[in-house]
């Protein structure tokens, strides 16, 4: 991503690049404020010391599973049957997690 591809007052994820900080090569939310081209109204940080800015809304949870099915809105149990694959096809679920 980008500087000049970043929103006005929008978080993001900033992996720090100064190996004189104590911070070097840490991940930070920071949002970025365009009229003054600044993160967190913190002028030091700067494009030179930010080696990646990804966008916190497009980040998964990695707790949660990221699979077509679990998408959905629901968050089926690791054996169900919606994850059988790539040793047998994907079936129906059968976890319950979608039942009341």
């Amino acid at each position: 991503m980008k500087k000049a591809d970043l929103i006005h007052k929008k978080q993001y994820l900033i992996k720090h690049n100064n190996p004189q900080a104590i911070y070097h090569n840490q991940w930070s939310v920071v949002t970025y404020y365009k009229d003054i081209d600044c993160f967190n109204l913190n002028p030091t940080i700067s494009q030179k010391h930010i080696s990646k800015i990804m966008d916190i809304d497009n980040i998964s949870d990695p707790e949660k599973c990221n699979c077509s099915e679990c998408k959905k809105g629901y968050s089926h149990k690791s054996d169900c049957a919606v994850h059988n694959e790539p040793a047998e096809r994907n079936g129906v679920c059968d976890c319950k997690c979608n039942q009341n």
